[in-house]
């Protein structure tokens, strides 16, 4: 049986916020997405258009929606961080707490899914404006 791994807190919670921040950014480029894709839709009523302007909107609530669950899932270990925290104030910083692998290879694969929607879009957008 092999050792967890382990992390220092102070890492995690650096990385954390740094999810948050990338969270955020996501969250505001749907949105643009959604306003240019609107765009789209309402100059664009052909039939070979619709599909694909479904397609996106699609994508972009199931994105956001798998977004909200990774910033829950974030947010419940910073939590943790933060009651580990409180049990030690002073030595926190030098605390660890068993490593993220999970967690940290969602963000990286909503990471890769993101830019991979973003190109798919803006090569639609070059096509359709």
């Amino acid at each position: 049986m092999t050792a967890q791994a382990k992390e220092s807190i102070k890492l995690l919670h650096f990385e954390h916020r740094e999810w948050l921040n990338r969270f955020e950014f996501y969250k505001n480029e749907f949105s643009n997405y959604e306003r240019l894709l609107g765009e789209v839709a309402i100059k664009n009523t052909s039939h070979e258009i619709t599909p694909q302007v479904e397609h996106f909107q699609n994508q972009f609530v199931l994105q956001r929606e798998k977004l909200d669950v990774l910033k829950h899932n974030v947010k419940q270990s910073e939590n943790a961080i933060e009651e580990r925290m409180k049990d030690n104030a002073t030595a926190w910083e030098h605390q660890s707490m068993p490593a993220e692998t999970e967690l940290r290879n969602k963000v990286l694969s909503f990471d890769d899914m993101f830019n991979e929607l973003k190109s798919e879009f803006r090569a639609f957008l070059q096509k359709v404006l």
